[in-house]
């Protein structure tokens, strides 16, 4: 997740229209210069697919909320179908930090203490449609390519049933998504890179920002002696 790696796919690109221009052609007076062919094009994306921005290990909490809800809306329209909280209430990106708590990330078994900073987190039910779950599966798998994911697919998804499926997408500095796709179940996680960047380890939720089915904060009657 370091800098250079964030800047490396941008580099090569920029190396490969750089020697596009250096080998073409001069252009008479008064003409329009050809623009690069598709295959061209094709070439200098084929590093990494299109431009993803991916953050440091002290990225801001807005940073990380506007990168996790992005993603999660071009997954999900990527997809198609519906795309809801447990409750039943339609994700819909907030740009506000304040609708999520920041969890503390864990590393194996350690998870105790703020070492390894804190991220965000959300959990949708989505689509599932029988015989054409590999479909909706194959969709999401070309999206995670397409943005330079590493990807890993396996069926039957776990603890989903005969037939499942599960697919996860990770990156450095990128969002990363479990989803376990089987008959009547279809579940997806996204969460962020841990982050120790001090917005993000003070960070407090707004209950009255937060969509229902992420408030942790409803108050409950005070049991009476």
């Amino acid at each position: 997740m370091s800098p250079a790696r964030i800047a490396a796919p941008a580099a090569v690109a920029l190396l490969a229209v750089l020697a596009l221009g250096a080998c073409a052609a001069p252009v008479a007076p008064g003409t329009t210069p050809a623009g690069p062919s598709s295959s061209q094009v094709a070439s200098a994306g084929a590093s990494g697919g299109p431009a993803e921005v991916r953050l440091p290990a002290d990225a801001t909490s807005t940073e990380l909320v506007d990168q996790l809800e992005g993603a999660v809306s071009s997954f999900t329209q990527e997809v198609g179908g519906e795309w809801t909280f447990g409750n039943g209430e339609e994700f819909v990106a907030r740009g506000d930090p304040a609708g999520y708590p920041a969890d503390l990330c864990r590393v194996g078994l350690d998870y105790e203490d703020d070492r390894h900073g804190k991220q965000f987190q959300l959990t949708l039910n989505g689509p599932e449609n029988g015989d054409d779950n590999e479909a909706l599966m194959e969709r999401a798998r070309q999206w995670g390519e397409a943005r330079g994911y590493d990807v890993s697919t396996s069926g039957p998804g776990l603890g989903t049933g005969q037939g499942g499926l599960s697919l996860a997408l990770t990156a450095d500095g990128l969002t990363d998504f479990t989803w376990n796709l089987a008959a009547g179940t279809s579940i997806l996680s996204a969460g962020t890179d841990c982050s120790t960047d001090s917005s993000v380890m003070d960070h407090r939720p707004d209950p009255s920002s937060q969509p229902s089915a992420l408030n942790r904060f409803e108050e409950t009657p005070t049991p009476q002696p």
